[in-house]
């Protein structure tokens, strides 16, 4: 399934991924939330995107680079709502619940703007906090 929105974006820093806003457990899942983010991502709502994630999270971006806790998770996303227009589609690959507090989503990710288009792939692991979904650690990866 792909769901595409504009947003604002530096691909290098791509902090889409995608999967997971802070929503209940019990009524949402992988899919819904995919298209939560990427409506808060094109709304370049920092609040909504912020409640994606726990306060210890962590982000692997495309370039490698790393945005520890919510203070560089913020910035990353401030950092991508200040660089041009783009338009993004994710496709869900897998998800794998782990465990009662802990699931697994991993799929593609296709961003196309004025930088040009990147690919590539998505790992999340997504915890239970209270009973909300939100981000634990996200993996994005560069593919040809």
């Amino acid at each position: 399934m792909r769901d595409i929105k504009k947003i604002s974006t530096l691909t290098s820093l791509f902090a889409f991924l995608l999967t997971t806003i802070s929503l209940s457990a019990q009524s949402m899942n992988a899919d819904e939330l995919h298209a939560t983010y990427i409506e808060a991502f094109a709304n370049e709502d920092m609040e909504a995107m912020m409640g994606l994630y726990v306060d210890n999270a962590t982000i692997r971006n495309a370039d490698g680079s790393m945005s520890e806790g919510m203070d560089a998770i913020k910035a990353n996303y401030k950092a991508f709502f200040e660089n041009g227009d783009m338009t993004i589609a994710l496709e869900k690959i897998d998800e794998t619940k782990l465990s009662d507090d802990y699931l697994f989503v991993s799929g593609k990710f296709m961003l196309n703007g004025e930088g040009g288009t990147q690919n590539g792939i998505f790992v999340n692991t997504l915890v239970k906090d209270g009973d909300t979904w939100k981000m634990l650690k996200s993996y994005r990866f560069s593919a040809p």
